[in-house]
C-alpha cells in the first residue's frame, strides 16, 4: 500500500480515465513491454472513483516489468504519475520511493564476501562468521527495511540453469522480507500484520507459483494450458 501518498484525480476529459483497480488490468491487456506501458501512462489519468460504496479505493502504487527485464515503477502523487524507469524491480509498500533509493545510500559497503578492516585496527580481526560482510543489513519489518533488505538480496542473486532452482531461490528471497504471523501487531485494528501468500510470475514460462501462509506445497499453474472444468466454475490446480 502506498498509505499517505496516493493521490488519486478527478476526471479529466483529455484524457483515458481509469480507476487504480482497472489499471493493471488494462495495461497487461494492452502493452507487450515495459516502454509500451510507457506510453499508454502519458494518456492515462488515475481516477477517484471507489469500486463501491462498501468497498473503498486503497492508496496503491505500482511496479511492471517484462521477460526482457525491463522495470517501471508508478507512483500516483498529487501533481500526476511520477514514473521511475529501471529501478532496480523492487517495490515495497510507502515512503516514496525517492526516499528508498536516497536510504541505499547508507548500505553501500554491504558485501556478500567477507568482512575487511578498513579502519587498520592495531588489534588483528578475524572474520568468525560466514557473511559478517552483510553486518548490518536491516532484519526488521519496516517498509525501508524490507526494501534494502530485498535490494540486496536481488543484488546477491545466483542464477541457476535450472529454472526450478531459481523460483525456489526467489521464494527464499520472498520469505526474507515476509511478516511472520505474530511479529507485527496493528494496535488500532487490534490484529496482527502478515504476509498471506507470496506469488512469483515466469514470463518466460507464462507460469503462476504461488505459496500460501501455512502451506507446505508451492502451486503453480499454466497460464496457456490451464483447463476449465465443466460447471465453469473451479481451476485445476498443478503442484510442484
Amino acid at each position: 500500500a502506498f498509505r499517505g501518498l496516493a493521490e488519486y484525480q478527478d476526471f479529466d476529459y483529455t484524457k483515458l480515465n481509469l480507476t487504480p483497480y482497472e489499471l493493471p488490468l488494462y495495461l497487461l491487456g494492452k502493452c507487450k513491454n515495459v516502454k509500451e506501458v510507457i506510453r499508454e501512462l502519458k494518456k492515462i489519468n488515475i481516477l477517484n472513483f471507489d469500486f463501491s460504496n462498501k468497498i473503498k479505493l486503497t492508496p496503491l502504487h505500482f511496479i511492471f516489468g517484462d521477460k526482457h527485464g525491463g522495470s517501471l515503477v508508478v507512483e500516483p502523487l498529487k501533481n500526476g504519475l511520477m514514473l521511475y524507469p529501471g529501478h532496480d524491480a523492487v517495490l515495497t509498500n510507502a515512503p516514496s520511493l525517492k526516499y528508498q533509493m536516497f536510504n541505499l545510500q547508507n548500505y553501500q559497503k554491504l558485501s556478500n564476501s567477507d568482512q575487511h578492516n578498513i579502519m587498520k585496527f592495531s588489534i588483528p580481526f578475524s572474520n568468525y562468521s560466514y557473511g559478517l560482510g552483510a553486518y548490518g543489513l536491516p532484519g526488521d519489518y519496516s517498509s525501508s527495511s524490507r526494501f534494502v533488505k530485498a535490494n540486496y538480496l536481488m543484488k546477491t542473486f545466483v542464477n541457476s540453469n535450472v529454472k526450478t532452482n531459481n523460483i525456489f531461490n526467489l521464494f527464499n528471497i520472498l520469505n526474507q522480507v515476509a511478516m511472520p504471523l505474530g511479529a507485527v501487531y496493528k494496535e488500532k485494528e487490534r490484529t496482527y500484520e502478515a504476509t498471506i501468500y507470496s506469488v512469483i510470475y515466469s514470463l518466460a514460462e507464462r507460469k503462476l507459483y504461488i505459496k500460501k501462509l501455512n502451506y507446505l506445497d508451492t502451486m503453480m499453474i499454466n497460464i496457456d494450458s490451464y483447463i476449465i472444468n465443466k460447471d465453469g466454475k473451479d481451476i485445476i490446480k498443478y503442484f510442484i
